[in-house]
């Protein structure tokens, strides 16, 4: 964890406004705001591999993000050709603002402790319930990704190619047992929650 001398409010607040300005900027702003985001995380650094695996959850789904679009350009236009250009210029912001807004939140994760983060949200005039639940939202990014990575090893280890994960059905190898780990941690997480209030209510 990189300690920083900016309180929690203020970083959290900077998150937001970046989170909102990469949801409404213009394709070149997007870029600009995305490379320097990359620089920042060179500059701060990441979890090992965490870089790569971000790299792969991002490309990982495109050629569906990609047949979308094309496919809503063909709505549009009513052509196949032009429809093909009308997906490919959408298709490049969406991309960018779907990694710009998970590495924005990765760097808030990096110099965020989890029990300041919870401070920080007891302290807003919200419920606890609701500030528990923001603080495992943003908490449950690096680890999903931390999974990812090991779901994209354990594939790799039974012989699946890299070039295979940017395919449908590799796609799908990896996002299904994504999909089920989280799950299963999101059961444990609401049974846990579940003992304590209990436990508390008793108390």
């Amino acid at each position: 964890m990189i300690p920083t001398p900016i309180p929690t409010l203020a970083r959290l607040a900077l998150l937001l406004a970046v989170s909102l300005a990469l949801s409404l900027a213009p394709t070149l702003w997007l870029g600009a705001g995305c490379a320097l985001l990359v620089l920042l995380a060179l500059a701060i650094g990441l979890p090992r591999g965490m870089g790569r695996v971000l790299a792969w959850t991002v490309l990982a789904p495109v050629p569906a993000y990609g047949l979308l679009f094309v496919i809503s350009g063909r709505e549009a236009t009513g052509a196949w050709g032009a429809g093909l250009a009308w997906g490919l210029v959408r298709l490049v912001p969406y991309c960018l603002r779907i990694a710009g807004l998970v590495l924005a939140n990765l760097l808030f994760l990096q110099v965020t402790p989890l029990p300041e983060l919870i401070r920080c949200l007891r302290a807003l005039p919200i419920p606890d319930q609701a500030a528990l639940f923001l603080a495992a939202l943003l908490r449950f990014l690096p680890t999903t990704l931390q999974e990812a990575r090991r779901v994209l090893e354990a594939q790799r280890c039974r012989g699946m190619a890299r070039r295979r994960f940017l395919t449908p059905s590799g796609f799908i190898a990896l996002a299904l047992p994504l999909f089920l780990a989280q799950l299963q941690k999101s059961h444990d997480l609401a049974l846990s929650l579940d003992i304590r209030c209990g436990s508390s209510r008793r108390l």
